[in-house]
């Protein structure tokens, strides 16, 4: 089971660069990305707050497989966002959570009041 882990995100999909050999238990996927049905299988994310920043991936699908594999919360665009508008949106996100003590549903409106582009920004609870 993967409990914890750095993904590259990629359009619908997470990427995860294969490791060696002696890393992965029996039955468990090699293959470069995994969709929604390989994140139910394979992942266990107690508690995880997952921030998928890349373009498409706050699409309710991949959303809910997070969601269904333990995540509190899934956050990500649903359409594809401009690559300035997501860094400023991920900005804001953050700094109004650390700096303002904001619940993650009164950044979320913040930063998605930025402009157009920030407004695809979608937020999924478990």
């Amino acid at each position: 089971m993967i409990n914890s882990c750095i993904f590259f995100i990629n359009f619908e999909r997470i990427s995860l660069k294969e490791l060696g050999p002696e890393v992965y238990e029996l039955n468990e996927p090699r293959g470069e990305f995994f969709g929604p049905q390989e994140i139910l299988n394979y992942c266990k994310l107690k508690d995880v707050k997952v921030i998928a920043s890349g373009c498409t991936l706050g699409e309710k699908q991949l959303a809910n497989a997070f969601l269904k594999s333990g995540c509190h919360s899934y956050l990500g665009p649903n359409d594809y966002i401009d690559g300035n508008a997501n860094l400023m949106f991920l900005i804001r996100f953050m700094y109004e959570i650390i700096a303002n003590k904001r619940t993650q549903q009164e950044a979320l409106e913040l930063a998605k009041s930025i402009d157009e582009e920030t407004s695809m920004y979608q937020l999924y609870f478990a």
